[in-house]
């Protein structure tokens, strides 16, 4: 079978709310400080902590509920988002239990791991804003992480081209 890296685009960080735990590491509650509208039905925030909406959560629990826990998360928009959110999203806090390779959705390294059929499943949903890699084409150590996002970068100003000139009338 094959397994995939999904890395969600993140539209916000960690709120002071927030409760992890000095030794272990383990988070116990999250809270969202939303900075952008989310587009996606799957956020990722910290790298670590995914939050799915009401619906994807609720689907998730009726077909893959042995893979996780959910949980509350308070999601709150940054002072820039008032205007822009009248009403905020609701997110479910998904405390992922699966084991990557194993499970159709689970963890590997801190990273989301999903089965063919998990992301066939995943793409019922509005979830456009993210990374699906091959597992096996996946850097996990950072190095390596940061030389593959930097080559798609240059990749995509190659594809893009040279920036148009703007006309301009000198000021002489």
């Amino acid at each position: 079978m094959q397994y995939f890296v999904i890395v969600p685009q993140g539209y916000g960080q960690l709120g002071e709310g927030t409760v992890v735990d000095k030794h272990s590491g383990e988070v116990s509650k999250v809270e969202v400080m939303l900075e952008h509208v989310p587009e996606d039905e799957l956020t990722a925030v910290a790298g670590r902590i995914y939050l799915a909406s009401n619906a994807l959560a609720k689907a998730l629990a009726k077909d893959y509920a042995v893979c996780f826990d959910f949980e509350k998360a308070s999601v709150y928009g940054a002072p820039q988002m008032k205007e822009k959110l009248k009403k905020l999203p609701e997110f479910v806090w998904l405390k992922i239990r699966g084991i990557g390779l194993e499970n159709d959705f689970g963890l590997f390294n801190n990273r989301l791991v999903v089965s063919e059929t998990a992301l066939e499943f995943l793409r019922q949903f509005k979830v456009r804003e993210w990374e699906v890699i091959r597992f096996e084409d996946f850097p996990f150590s950072p190095e390596e992480r940061k030389k593959q996002l930097q080559e798609r970068a240059r990749q995509k100003l190659r594809e893009i081209g040279p920036p148009k000139k703007f006309p301009f009338k000198d000021p002489t």
